[in-house]
């Protein structure tokens, strides 16, 4: 058995007792908190090429299928998350600290690798868990988080104006969407057009249309114990 196998054996055994199941298909590690709720544990791996040694850089995630099913229908059916861990509630930053770092080194055994991955996972993982308790906690996550999107991944911007929606800033959401708008059409004028800024277009232009209608229709979502957003 190769020494990443021996680590990858060892971070499953460690995790199985808190609830989480290792999701082959996308990597990650995963627990139901709730009918809605799913907390994600994931890394990325680095050896710099340094034998038996892996650098971890571990990302924490919690998912709602509300928000999910949401974005699906503000998109018209072009964002579809629904059966994955995407989420606008996703860390590898606490404290300051740039990102949630754990190591495993040959020179040490594998019992003292897992007690420092223990640590990182009580010490730093928890504390992003702690941060999206409820459903509301990841709606509005994009607007709490100072750190939002750390790794400036183009999807997780979908979740931004609906985050407005749900906090009743709704010229905020329109404002947003069309920020993002103007930057790829800037982007075709220097660059010329493209299917990924034709898609983005297309997904803003059904978010906003879609807003503008359950605005005018004063809808709302039951999230938790109450219904957002507010009129």
């Amino acid at each position: 058995m190769t020494y990443k196998r021996e680590m990858e054996k060892a971070i499953k055994s460690y995790l199985a007792p808190f609830g989480y199941k290792y999701n082959v298909k996308d990597d990650e590690f995963i627990k139901k908190i709730n009918d809605d709720l799913t907390q994600t544990i994931c890394y990325a791996d680095a050896t710099h090429n340094r034998k038996q040694y892996h650098l971890l850089t571990v990302i924490a995630t919690v998912s709602s299928n509300l928000l999910n099913e949401i974005l699906y229908q503000a998109s018209d059916g072009m964002m579809n998350f629904r059966s994955v861990c995407a989420s606008p509630a996703y860390l590898n930053t606490v404290n300051g600290k740039e990102a949630i770092h754990a190591e495993f080194i040959g020179e040490r055994t594998m019992e003292e690798n897992i007690a420092a991955f223990d640590r990182v996972y009580k010490e730093d993982v928890l504390q992003v868990f702690d941060k999206f308790k409820t459903t509301k906690d990841v709606l509005l996550s994009p607007l709490r988080e100072e750190l939002f999107n750390p790794y400036n991944r183009p999807y997780v911007r979908y979740y931004v104006p609906l985050a407005y929606y749900f906090n009743g800033e709704f010229d905020k959401a329109y404002e947003y969407i069309q920020e993002r708008l103007d930057i790829e059409y800037k982007m075709i004028e220097r660059f010329g057009p493209h299917e990924s800024a034709k898609q983005t277009i297309n997904t803003y232009e059904a978010i906003r249309k879609n807003l503008k209608q359950w605005i005018a229709e004063r809808r709302q979502f039951k999230v938790d114990d109450e219904y957002l957003p507010h009129f």
